[in-house]
């Protein structure tokens, strides 16, 4: 049998583990008014990055080199970590789609099936 994780509880940890969990729900809502107001709307447009994928992702990823095709015309893009992107520039920029994450780029639900 596995050993037992034990957590000791006690005054500090309460008061530490809320602290924490405050400051996380203010960051959280900077984020959000910042994502309301899109303050940085021509660079992360020219960037070819949603409002999403510029204000709110949290982009933690290792340093392993990367190499991946574009998810529409197949070009092959690399990446000096595991942070990457689903298409290349020039297709997010012809479609107006995040190059991150492949959305919309304004994050408008598209009616159209294809590109």
């Amino acid at each position: 049998m596995k050993d037992i994780i034990k957590h000791k509880i006690d005054v500090s940890t309460i008061y530490n583990a809320t602290a924490v969990n405050s400051r996380r729900i203010k960051r959280m809502k900077i984020m959000l008014d910042t994502f309301k107001e899109d303050p940085d709307k021509d660079k992360r447009i020219a960037d070819c990055l949603c409002k999403y994928c510029y204000y709110i992702a949290d982009l933690i990823g290792g340093s392993t080199p990367v190499k991946v095709e574009c998810g529409i015309c197949g070009k092959l893009m690399e990446f000096k970590n595991v942070v990457i992107n689903v298409i290349c520039e020039d297709c997010a920029k012809k479609y107006e789609l995040c190059k991150r994450c492949g959305g919309d780029i304004e994050m408008r639900l598209r009616a159209k099936k294809s590109l």
